[in-house]
């Protein structure tokens, strides 16, 4: 019998933010924000260890108290230019130490706390049942779209589209929230996105990805309409 293939769920969570201080750990709807993707993790059985990567104390603290490993970032890896792939490399060094080996990463933003556990596990299957390296949520977008050719000239991005919403062909956008990379993959190329790679369409509400104070208060908003109160 073929051996079960180990997944790590790895939440980046950096303690430093230029948009919002402390976003990781601001409140929504009662409760720091990184605390909705801890308890989405946790309850997906498909991983094996739920790991957050943090360079600050105050996250690190929550996480644990969370019930999740937490894995010290360096300094150097926290930067406003430092990689995701970085910070996955460095969880992967710190669990090869010990002696624990995983074959999948998957990576979870604190940032998408709209996302279902329903739409993880679907990632997770699709991507174990497909020819993937690695796999991204995207999410549809049929906008009519422009680029600045120079200096103060814009045209379509696409000549002759239609002007109907519907009659437009799709484009998809990286939703951001729900990586998945094969961990060969990603130790070789430093790549996050590599090989075969597979896309799972999301909805626009799970697509959200807070980065300002008007995305906390798009979220807040949601879950105080939402008849389902929170995510599962």
């Amino acid at each position: 019998m073929e051996n079960k293939k180990r997944i790590l769920a790895v939440i980046p969570a950096r303690g430093g933010s230029k948009s919002v201080l402390n976003k990781n750990i601001k409140e929504l709807s009662g409760k720091p924000l990184i605390c909705y993707t801890i308890e989405l993790s946790k309850k997906i059985k498909a991983f094996d260890k739920v790991v957050v990567s943090t360079d600050s104390e105050d996250i690190a603290k929550i996480s644990r108290a969370s019930g999740v490993d937490v894995v010290a970032r360096p300094e150097k890896l926290s930067t406003d230019i430092s990689r995701t792939e970085d910070a996955l490399l460095n969880v992967l060094k710190y669990y090869d130490s010990i002696g624990e080996k995983f074959d999948i990463v998957a990576t979870l933003e604190p940032t998408s706390p709209l996302r279902t556990k329903e739409t993880v596990i679907n990632c997770v299957n699709y991507y174990m049942q497909s020819p993937c390296d690695s796999l991204i949520t995207v999410v549809e977008d049929r906008g009519y779209l422009w680029m600045n050719t120079d200096a103060n000239n814009f045209s379509p991005l696409f000549e002759n589209q239609s002007r109907r919403r519907q009659d437009r062909k799709p484009l998809y956008k990286e939703a951001g929230g729900i990586y998945i990379t094969n961990v060969t993959g990603l130790i070789k190329n430093k790549a996050i996105i590599g090989g075969v790679l597979c896309l799972y369409v999301v909805d626009e509400r799970e697509s959200l990805d807070i980065n300002s104070h008007t995305d906390f208060l798009i979220a807040e908003s949601i879950f105080m309409n939402s008849l389902r109160g929170r995510p599962e």
